[in-house]
C-alpha cells in the first residue's frame, strides 16, 4: 500500500506527538530531530549482494562497486531491502516508503553531482527533515571484456627487416631499422606519429633484444655488445658489459638480468648488472637446457607472500612440445614452470604479460589467448578476453604493455604492432575494460 502527499505524513507525525503528550500531562516529551539514514540496501543482483555507502556530509547514498552492465533490466523493478533511519517517515517523491513495494531505480542510475533519486526523511519532532540523494552506479561496459581498437599506422612503407615496439618516456616507439624510428605519445588517441633518425646503433643490432631498464633503453648487437640510450635516439656502447652478452632478460629486483658467455668454457651463464657492469659474485648458474635464448619476453607478478617473481618465455627450440615459462626471484637462479597437465601449446614468437590479475600468453598464428593464475596451468580463453579475428595468421608483430603508474592516468594498454619482414604495418591498442574504470 502506498500513502501519498506530504500533508498525510505530517499529520501522522503530529498525531504521534499529540498522543505522546496526552499520556502524561505533567511531563514534557522531547522528540528527536535526527533525520539520518543509517543503512541502505537493495535486493541481490544475479545473486550478488552489493553494498551501499552513505556519505552523511553530502547526504549521498551510492554503491562503490558498480552493478553489472545488464543490471538496468533488474533495477527498474526491485526491492529496497534495507532502509534504516532515525526518523519517523521517509518519502520518495510524493510516496511514503514501503519496504514491500518494488521501486524503479533507473532514475538513480549513473547520476552524478546532485542528480539522482531523492529520499526525504522526517524526524520524530515533526519539524526537522533531511533529503538524501541515491545514485546507483552500473557498468556501461563489460568489465571482463578485452576491447581492441585499430589505430592509425605509422607508415605505409613495407619494411623488409625486423621491427620492435617499446613504450618509453610516455611514448610508443617503433624501430624499423638501426637508424629509423616512429614515435607517438602513448596517450594519444588516435596516434600522432612522427619519424625520427637514430644515431649510434650498429647495423647488426638485434632489435628484438631491446628493453627498458632504469630510465634507459638497452639492446644487444650481433657482435654481442650492449648499447644504451637515454632518449631512444642517441645510442652508445656500454664497454663495462663486454662483448659476450647472449641476451638481456629484463629487470629483476632492481637489477638488469641477462645471459653471458663464459670467458673460458664457452658456456652460457645467468648474471645481473646495474646497467654498466656485471656482478662479480660467483659461482654463476649455468643456463640449463631448454631455457630460451631468443625472443625473450619477461613480466613480473607478486605472489601471496608478497614476493615479486620475474617470469620469462621465449622462442621455442626444435622439437619443443609446450611453451614453458621460467621464473626467478634474483635473476641468477631460474626454475621452469613445466607441467604434465594443462601446458600451454608451443608457439613461435610468444608474448607473455601479467595483466588483469593473471598471466596471459599468446603468439604463433595470433588466434588464441591462454591465461594462468600461477604461470603453470594454462587454459585457452573462450569468451570476452579474446584477440580480434583480424589478428589471425599474422606472424610478424611486436607487443608491449603500457602499464598504469598513476591512478589518475589510466593506461594498461596492450599495443600490438604488426609489420616488418615484408608485411604490412598495422597498429592495434587493447585494454581490459575494468582496468580503465575510475575508482570512486
Amino acid at each position: 500500500m502506498r500513502v501519498k502527499s506530504p500533508s498525510i505524513i505530517l499529520s501522522i507525525l503530529l498525531v504521534s506527538i499529540a498522543m505522546s503528550s496526552c499520556l502524561n500531562t505533567d511531563e514534557v516529551t522531547e522528540f528527536s530531530s535526527n533525520a539520518s539514514i543509517t543503512a541502505f540496501g537493495i535486493d541481490t543482483i544475479y545473486g550478488v549482494e552489493y553494498d551501499f555507502e552513505i556519505d552523511q556530509i553530502r547526504n549521498l547514498i551510492y554503491n562503490r562497486d558498480s552493478l553489472p552492465v545488464s543490471a538496468d533490466t533488474i533495477i527498474d523493478k526491485t526491492l529496497i531491502t534495507t532502509l534504516s533511519t532515525a526518523g519517523m517517515a521517509v518519502m520518495s517523491g510524493d510516496t511514503l516508503f514501503n519496504a514491500e513495494d518494488s521501486v524503479n531505480l533507473l532514475p538513480a542510475m549513473n547520476k552524478s553531482g546532485s542528480e539522482g533519486m531523492k529520499f526525504k526523511v522526517y524526524a520524530a519532532d515533526g519539524i526537522t527533515t533531511r533529503t538524501y540523494t541515491l545514485q546507483v552506479r552500473v557498468h556501461r561496459q563489460d568489465p571482463d571484456s578485452l576491447v581492441w581498437k585499430n589505430m592509425p599506422s605509422f607508415s605505409t612503407a613495407i619494411n623488409p627487416g625486423e621491427q620492435k615496439a617499446v613504450v618509453f618516456n610516455d611514448e610508443l616507439l617503433v624501430y624499423t631499422s638501426y637508424h629509423t624510428l616512429y614515435r607517438t605519445p602513448a596517450t594519444a588517441d588516435p596516434c600522432v606519429w612522427t619519424a625520427a633518425g637514430v644515431a649510434g646503433l650498429p647495423a647488426d643490432v638485434r632489435l628484438s633484444t631491446m628493453l627498458a631498464y632504469e630510465g634507459s633503453l638497452y639492446a644487444v648487437s650481433g657482435s654481442r655488445e650492449v648499447y644504451r640510450s637515454a632518449d631512444g635516439l642517441t645510442w652508445t656502447a656500454v664497454p663495462g658489459l663486454g662483448n659476450r652478452v647472449v641476451a638481456l632478460i629484463g629487470e629483476v629486483g632492481g637489477r638488469l638480468a641477462g645471459i653471458v658467455e663464459g670467458e673460458t668454457d664457452g658456456k652460457n651463464y645467468f648474471n645481473t648488472c646495474d646497467g654498466t657492469a656485471w656482478s662479480t659474485d660467483s659461482p654463476l648458474q649455468e643456463v640449463p637446457e631448454g631455457f630460451p635464448l631468443e625472443g625473450l619476453c619477461a613480466t613480473h607478478a607478486t605472489n601471496g607472500n608478497g614476493i615479486v617473481k620475474t617470469v620469462v618465455v621465449g622462442e621455442p627450440y626444435a622439437g619443443q612440445e609446450a611453451t614453458v615459462p621460467w621464473s626467478t626471484e634474483n635473476g641468477t637462479l631460474w626454475v621452469p614452470y613445466d607441467t604434465d597437465a594443462a601446458a600451454c601449446p608451443v608457439m613461435s614468437h610468444p608474448f607473455m604479460g601479467y595483466y588483469g590479475g593473471e598471466f596471459c600468453l599468446w603468439g604463433g598464428q595470433m588466434d588464441a589467448i591462454y591465461t594462468s593464475r600461477t604461470g603453470i596451468a594454462w587454459y585457452e580463453t573462450e569468451e570476452k578476453f579474446l584477440l580480434p579475428e583480424a589478428f589471425a595468421g599474422k606472424t610478424n608483430y611486436s607487443i608491449v604493455i603500457d602499464p598504469t603508474v598513476d591512478a589518475n592516468d589510466k593506461r594498461d594498454y596492450i599495443w600490438v604492432v604488426f609489420g616488418g619482414n615484408g608485411t604490412a604495418n598495422e597498429v592495434w591498442r587493447g585494454r581490459l575494460n575494468k582496468l580503465g574504470f575510475i575508482e570512486y
